[in-house]
C-alpha cells in the first residue's frame, strides 16, 4: 500500500508539472478550450500508423482523423468517410466515398487521397508500422475507380473488412508525401474536427478546423498525460482539466461530490498477462499456463477493483463482442486444482516467473496486478514485476524481446467488434509470435475468408473454445472505461474509446 506521503507528493509534482506545461490555468468556458488529462500520450505522438488502434493513442487520434466506417457498441459497421460498400468479388470491396470533405490544410478528401493511405501501407516502409503489418496484413492495393469510389483488394476473401477499416485513418496525402514521416506536425494531417498547433511529449496542443464536416463546438483541445489516477482525479476537482479518463471505481464518489459526471462503458478488452510460451520456460508448459489461470480468483478481483461494473474474464473476448462463447467457462477459482496442475508440470515445490507491465492506463490496473500477484503467491508461485512505459512496452512486443516469462496484454477487440481481432494478432503473430498452435491458426485463417455469417461464428466460437483451453495468457477481468467530465462540460460521449470530440462544449 502506497503512503499518503507518497501520494501527495506524487499528486504535487504532477500538478506542477501540469502548471508549467500549460503556462497558467487551462482557459475559461468563454474561450472554449477543452483540456483532458489523460494516461499518457502515443509515443510516435501523432502519427497514426505507428501504433494499434487503441489506447493511449485513441485518445489523440480520434480528434484529427477519420477512417472509412466505424463500429458502435452493438458492433454495426456505420459510415464515417465511406457512406456505402459492397463486395464486388471475393477479394474486392468498393467504397463509395462522402463528398465536400477536406483535410484539414486545404486538400481535398477523394479516392486519390484514400488509395495513397493504401499505398502507404502495404509499401516495405508502411509493412513496417503496426497498422500496415497486424491491422491489414491481407491488402494487396486500391485502386480510383472515380473522384468519390475506390476499389481495395485482399489476397483473399476478408469476411469483414468494413469493419477492419474502422481503424484504418486517412491522411493528407500530399501534406503526407512532402514531409519526413516522423516529423508528426507536417505529415499527420487529417480530416477531423481538431488539428494539432504544438506537440511534445508533456502536451498536445490542438485547434479547431473551421468547415470541418465534423465541425467542433470548442475552440480547442489540449491533452496532458498524468500518470496515475489520483493525480488526475485532483487535476479535476481543481479545475486543472475538464475531462479525465482511467479513474479508479473507488474514485467515483470523490468525482461526484466535486460536481464531476462519470460514464462507466464497458470495454471491449479483456485484461491478461500474457505468456511466453514460445521460448523455453515454464510457461512453455500448458499445464503451468493453465494452473495459474486457476490460481486467481477473478470474480474478487471484479467485484472489489471494478466495483462490480466488470467482470471476471473467461476468454480473450467479452460479451459484446462478435464471437465471443458464452459457453466458455474459462477458469473459474480453483487453488486445489491449480497446485494438482503444477506438480504434474513438476513444480510441486513452487516456480518463480516474472512480467513487465504497465499501468496507470485502466481503471485499477495497478491494483489489480498485485491481486494476481498475491494470489500466486498463495500456490507457491513467486510473480515479479517490472513496471515500464507504453513506449517501452511497444518495441519489446513487436519484436517478442521479452526478457521474462509473461507481459501485461489487452484482447483489445476494438475498433472492429469482432473476436477476429485479438485471435488474428495474438495467435501466431507474423512477426515476434509469443504464442503460437498450428491447428489454432488454421481456424482463424479460415474464421477470416468464411463469408457465410453462420459458419464463421460457429469458427470464432470454436477458436474461443481451442484458445482459451491453450491458455496462451492469465484472463483477469473484462476492463471498464471510466470517463469523469467536470463542471460545465457537455456533450461528451465515447463508443469503441473513439470519443466524439466535435460534440464536447463548455456551458
Amino acid at each position: 500500500m502506497r503512503s499518503k506521503k507518497f501520494i501527495s507528493a506524487t499528486l504535487s509534482i504532477a500538478l506542477a508539472a501540469l502548471m508549467v506545461g500549460a503556462g497558467q490555468a487551462p482557459a475559461s468556458a468563454a474561450d472554449k478550450t477543452i483540456t483532458f488529462g489523460v494516461p499518457g500520450l502515443p509515443p510516435s505522438q501523432g502519427n497514426p500508423f505507428k501504433e494499434g488502434p487503441g489506447t493511449p493513442g485513441i485518445h489523440t487520434y480520434a480528434a484529427v482523423f477519420d477512417a472509412l466506417t466505424r463500429v458502435d457498441r452493438k458492433g454495426i459497421v456505420r459510415p464515417r468517410l465511406s457512406i456505402l460498400w459492397k463486395l464486388k468479388n471475393s477479394t474486392t470491396w468498393r467504397f463509395t466515398l462522402r463528398k465536400n470533405v477536406k483535410f484539414s490544410n486545404g486538400e481535398d478528401f477523394n479516392a486519390d487521397a484514400v488509395k495513397a493511405t493504401i499505398d502507404f501501407l502495404t509499401s516495405e516502409a508502411g509493412r513496417k508500422t503496426t497498422i500496415g503489418s497486424t491491422e491489414l496484413p491481407g491488402v494487396t492495393g486500391a485502386q480510383k475507380i472515380s473522384d468519390y469510389v475506390v476499389d481495395i483488394t485482399t489476397n483473399k476473401a476478408d469476411a469483414i473488412f468494413p469493419a477492419k477499416m474502422a481503424g484504418i485513418y486517412i491522411v493528407a496525402p500530399k501534406a503526407w508525401k512532402d514531409a519526413d514521416q516522423d516529423i508528426v506536425k507536417a505529415s499527420a494531417v487529417g480530416t477531423g474536427p481538431f488539428k494539432y498547433s504544438s506537440i511534445s511529449t508533456t502536451r498536445i496542443e490542438m485547434s479547431a478546423v473551421n468547415g470541418s464536416w465534423r465541425s467542433p463546438k470548442s475552440d480547442k483541445l489540449v491533452l496532458i498525460p498524468l500518470k496515475d489516477s489520483a493525480s488526475r482525479l485532483q487535476a479535476l476537482q481543481s479545475g486543472q482539466v475538464n475531462i479525465v479518463t482511467g479513474i479508479n471505481p473507488d474514485q467515483i464518489g470523490a468525482a461526484k461530490r466535486s460536481g464531476a459526471q462519470v460514464k462507466a462503458i464497458a470495454a471491449p478488452q479483456v485484461m491478461s498477462l500474457a505468456f511466453l510460451s514460445t521460448k523455453t520456460g515454464p510457461t512453455s508448459e500448458v499445464k503451468v499456463r493453465q494452473a495459474l489461470n486457476y490460481a486467481v480468483d477473478k470474480e474478487a478481483i471484479a467485484k472489489s477493483l471494478l466495483a462490480g461494473k466488470g467482470k471476471a474474464a473467461t476468454q480473450g473476448t467479452t460479451p459484446s463482442v462478435y464471437g465471443y462463447n458464452a459457453a466458455v467457462v474459462g477458469y473459474p477459482y480453483n487453488p486445489t486444482k491449480a497446485k494438482e496442475l503444477l506438480a504434474a508440470a513438476g513444480y510441486a515445490n513452487g516456480l518463480t516467473i516474472s512480467a513487465d507491465i504497465t499501468v496507470g492506463s485502466f481503471p485499477s490496473d495497478d491494483l489489480i496486478y498485485q491481486s494476481v500477484k498475491s494470489d500466486l503467491a498463495k500456490v507457491g508461485v513467486t510473480l515479479n514485476f517490472t513496471t515500464i512505459t507504453f513506449g517501452q512496452w511497444l518495441p519489446q512486443y513487436n519484436a517478442n524481446s521479452w526478457k521474462g516469462d509473461a507481459f501485461g496484454l489487452s484482447w483489445n477487440s476494438a475498433p472492429r467488434g469482432d473476436a477476429s481481432r485479438p485471435y488474428e494478432i495474438f495467435v501466431c503473430k507474423a512477426v515476434g509470435a509469443f504464442y503460437c498452435d498450428s491447428t489454432e491458426d488454421a481456424l482463424v485463417k479460415k474464421a477470416a475468408t468464411e463469408l457465410d455469417s453462420k459458419k464463421r461464428l460457429a469458427i470464432l466460437k470454436d477458436i474461443a473454445v481451442k484458445v482459451t483451453a491453450s491458455a496462451p495468457a492469465l484472463y483477469i477481468v473484462e476492463q471498464i472505461d471510466l470517463y469523469a467530465t467536470g463542471k460545465g462540460v457537455r456533450g461528451f460521449s465515447a463508443e469503441n474509446r473513439s470519443i466524439a470530440y466535435e460534440k464536447i462544449f463548455l456551458k
